[in-house]
């Protein structure tokens, strides 16, 4: 199999909207929205007599990563002030205990009700490169607001086959544990675990399923990523029969875990996100445990 990832866009990835009323806070500038990690020309400080009103210098390392740093920063400020995660927070909120209470302000973790999970690791596969892509950044900015709200037993793990060297140092200075090779998403889980996973392609989600397919594997994995739902409902859309015969192979696991009764899906809207492909078709998909035996998948 191949090693690089596909990345899944929804339809309305393909046209623009408007977001409509005021922002809540202020975006990264379109020239800062996608991260500088590599070294982009700065005018240095010393006059010059040309036109360009000052000499261009290659910034240093240091400099590059505390700019990146900076936008990083105020893009998960501008996502933590959005209508999308506020729609996102209350439904983690039904499902999971978290960390901070309404008011933002609470520091030690909810207590537990023995009806929601408390998820202890987090795992981020596939944002893409951050210093390219627009909303990459804001998915990168999400999983820091994740690992904050989450009452994790440790650092956040975090693989993407696009990342380069100072994209992998960045991610590294804000917490995230590199994970060193490509799991394909085959993680098998032992503690409660989050799969943070934006717009990853259909397999990838079906093999986080097949590596805890087990009664006692499956109800300790948390799925926020594309909608299974709309994955398993999309008819005719996938040309013809051999692309639909491979599709139907590349989710078997998901499936099932429909048929058994075990997928329960929250949709997470967007609420016009202003970076449109960031957050579309985003749900939370966690799974109840089964009063019978999974079924085999094959």
């Amino acid at each position: 199999m191949a090693e690089a990832w596909t990345v899944v866009r929804g339809k309305r990835a393909r046209r623009a909207h408007q977001r409509s009323g005021a922002a809540a806070a202020s975006p990264p500038s379109s020239s800062d929205a996608a991260l500088d990690v590599e070294g982009v020309q700065a005018k240095d400080d010393a006059p010059n007599t040309g036109a360009s009103g000052g000499k261009l210098r290659a910034r240093t390392e240091a400099e590059v990563q505390r700019a990146a740093a900076a936008r990083l920063q105020a893009a998960a400020a501008y996502v933590a002030r959005s209508p999308f995660f506020g729609a996102l927070r209350a439904a983690l909120r039904g499902k999971m205990v978290l960390r901070c209470g309404d008011d933002g302000d609470k520091e030690e973790e909810e207590e537990e009700d023995g009806q929601r999970l408390a998820v202890q690791e987090l795992v981020v596969y596939g944002v893409g490169s951050v210093s390219t892509s627009e909303p990459a950044l804001y998915q990168l900015a999400l999983a820091e607001l994740l690992a904050a709200l989450l009452p994790l037993r440790g650092n956040p793990w975090l693989y993407d086959p696009c990342l380069t060297d100072s994209e992998r140092a960045l991610v590294e200075s804000r917490g995230f544990r590199l994970i060193a090779h490509n799991e394909m998403a085959k993680r098998r889980v032992c503690l409660p675990t989050m799969l943070y996973m934006p717009h990853c392609e259909v397999l990838l989600y079906d093999n986080v399923l097949s590596a805890n397919w087990s009664a006692e594997g499956l109800p300790r994995v948390v799925v926020l990523g594309n909608s299974f739902t709309r994955y398993l409902d999309e008819k005719g859309l996938l040309g013809n029969a051999a692309n639909m015969l491979q599709r139907e192979r590349s989710m078997r696991h998901i499936r099932a875990s429909r048929e058994c009764g075990a997928l329960q899906e929250t949709p997470v809207p967007d609420h016009k996100f202003r970076v449109v492909s960031a957050f579309n078709d985003l749900a939370l998909m966690t799974f109840a445990s089964p009063s019978s035996p999974l079924p085999f998948v094959s």
